[in-house]
């Protein structure tokens, strides 16, 4: 696959200096080896978790997906004035002649006058927005649930006559870009009443969250995986947090992979778009319904190896850039290879407290985790920094996992434990969907 997606990129690329802005420092050596075999001439990576950029952005004890991309973005726009940053990349290619590469999920608007490889178009991003993207899949046939939007809602949110219970409710600021990573959304309409929001209402699904996610380019679609979302409900204030993500069983993969493929077609026939994309939603008894649209390569990726993470961002610009002939089969099967051969379950979400380095070895007592003591553990519970403040991560082996223990109650599971072993706070939580009618073993169904 490398030296496949290294011939794509070398026909624009070679000969040129090369700059990278990518989110992961352990991307770096694998983004040097791609361009090199591309041929370009020199190259700078910089990754923004990395020893470079890391010192030049503010790093307040916890922010949310949204506020850690503007603060990027903020980074980036600095390239236009006499700033470390910019200073940083004179040093290397004082003549201003280097391409930028920037990777998903950032779509910086300002760069100074570097050239920017393959920038996203401006309407690719719209269609994120909740109250448009309901537009669009009824322009594009796919079935969905019902929902209105509200803008400037105030007071008709105390209505009587409006539905306040069995609804999901997401909130977005009036003149700002959607949330990430599940903010602003949750299963109650109140705590935001100022006016100055706009508000999707649509059910309250009963089934399981799920994520289709592909490539689409101007000749293909690249199907990846159709994935698990693990986002329990917190009891408190019946908002989702965001955990991570395991692909589906065999069996429910088919249907979902060739709605996958009809989605991306239909994405580059009504928006001529290309790029990373996936789209969030539940799978009913009646079939899948979709919730979001994200026009970017997304987290889902994290737990593959950095080489693989690579390939796919690389593919993205290269779509974007309107290159043809991507490894379309060959990438997919590289993708779902790498899932399958993980092994474990990645469960990751930011820490309460900012100042602790702590691992916990732990193994299933019943349903239950415990510290591991003496005996042999099944995975690991780890506390450590991240770009959005301190962040647990969890690495649970697949073939440890209790029987009838399902994915959404081995999450929960975690930060329970997290609050009995580690002192956390994350509280109560319990499975997204409420009633889950493809409750099963997912121990067999593996």
């Amino acid at each position: 696959m490398h030296d496949q997606v290294a011939a794509i990129l070398r026909r624009r690329l070679a000969g040129e200096n090369v700059i990278v802005f990518c989110s992961q420092h352990e991307e770096v050596p694998a983004w040097e080896r791609l361009l090199e075999t591309a041929g370009v001439n020199s190259a700078l990576v910089l990754a923004f978790d990395g020893p470079q950029l890391s010192p030049l952005l503010a790093h307040p004890s916890h922010r949310d997906a949204g506020e850690l991309v503007a603060a990027r973005h903020r980074l980036l726009g600095t390239l236009s004035a006499r700033s470390p940053l910019a200073q940083m990349v004179d040093g290397f290619d004082p003549g201003g002649r280097a391409v930028l590469l920037v990777t998903d999920p950032l779509d910086p608007r300002d760069v100074g006058e570097r050239r920017l490889f393959a920038a996203k178009h401006p309407s690719w991003s719209l269609v994120e927005h909740k109250s448009v993207v309901d537009t669009l899949w009824d322009v594009m046939g796919v079935d969905r649930a019902e929902s209105v939007a509200l803008d400037r809602p105030g007071a008709l949110l105390k209505h009587d006559s409006l539905a306040t219970s069995g609804i999901v409710a997401s909130w977005q600021r009036l003149g700002e870009v959607p949330s990430a990573g599940g903010s602003g959304i949750r299963t109650a309409l109140t705590g935001n009443d100022d006016g100055r929001f706009r508000v999707r209402i649509m059910p309250h699904l009963t089934g399981r969250p799920c994520r289709l996610q592909g490539l689409t380019s101007a000749d293909t679609t690249v199907v990846f995986p159709p994935l698990e979302l693990l986002v329990p409900q917190r009891k408190e204030d019946r908002s989702f947090l965001c955990a991570g993500s395991t692909p589906l069983s065999a069996p429910e993969q088919a249907p979902l992979t060739a709605l996958t493929r009809r989605l991306g077609d239909q994405l580059r026939a009504f928006l001529a778009y290309r790029g990373g994309f996936s789209v969030d939603g539940i799978l009913t008894l009646e079939g899948f319904r979709p919730t979001d649209l994200n026009t970017r390569v997304t987290s889902a990726l994290e737990s593959l190896p950095a080489t693989v993470r690579v390939a796919v961002h690389a593919c993205a610009l290269a779509a974007r850039a309107d290159l043809i002939d991507l490894p379309g089969s060959a990438l997919g099967r590289y993708v779902a290879d790498a899932f399958r051969e993980t092994g474990e379950l990645l469960i990751r979400a930011p820490f309460p407290d900012n100042d602790r380095l702590v691992r916990e070895h732990v193994r299933w007592f019943g349903a239950v985790l415990v510290s591991a003591g003496h005996a042999e553990p099944h995975g690991v519970l780890d506390i450590g920094p991240g770009a959005r403040g301190a962040v647990l991560t969890a690495r649970l082996r697949h073939a440890d996992l209790p029987d009838g223990v399902d994915l959404q109650a081995a999450t929960i599971a975690v930060f329970e434990a997290a609050d009995r072993l580690l002192g956390a706070r994350y509280g109560p939580l319990t499975a997204p969907g409420g009633a889950d009618p493809y409750q099963a073993d997912q121990h067999h169904r593996r």
